[in-house]
């Protein structure tokens, strides 16, 4: 019980710190152009390459938002171990370009949602670890449609 709480409480914290730098690389225009820019070259559809293609800065800023605060805590390695396995997981599908029918998109961000935040000008769909920041912080859009399911 404790490990799931713990896992539970630095994704709500990961998601809270990377939501408010993805909000500023978009909010700032010295910061998009200088960093953020890089990201948001790639084109739609995006793949599950996008997620990496970053500058530096933002990499390194991603690391330091969401695994600062599990080693100031202490967390058990284990844990962190889950958790990094949890991130790059929901990090990578929400930019892969589908939405798979068995990903739980009411709690992590849907790939159409995050589609839709590379294709618009307006800063929306932010989140990229669980989906609570954009829908507290009013930047959710609910996607038109969906791109296309996995072939299986």
């Amino acid at each position: 019980a404790a490990f799931v709480t713990q896992l539970v409480c630095f994704m709500v914290i990961g998601e809270f710190l990377t939501y408010w730098w993805h909000r500023l690389e978009h909010g700032s225009r010295f910061v998009f152009k200088k960093v953020h820019y890089l990201h948001h070259r790639v084109q739609s559809p995006l793949t599950i390459w996008t997620n990496f293609v970053v500058h530096p800065v933002e990499g390194l800023m991603v690391m330091l938002c969401l695994y600062v605060p599990p080693l100031v805590f202490g967390a058990h390695p284990m844990i962190v171990v889950a958790y990094a396995v949890a991130n790059t997981t929901a990090m990578v599908i929400t930019h892969s370009g589908y939405d798979m029918a068995f990903y739980p998109r009411w709690l992590l961000p849907a790939a159409s949602g995050h589609e839709l935040h590379h294709s618009e000008k307006r800063p929306t769909n932010l989140s990229v670890v669980m989906t609570y920041g954009d829908k507290l912080f009013g930047t959710y859009k609910k996607p038109v449609a969906a791109p296309a399911p996995v072939a299986s």
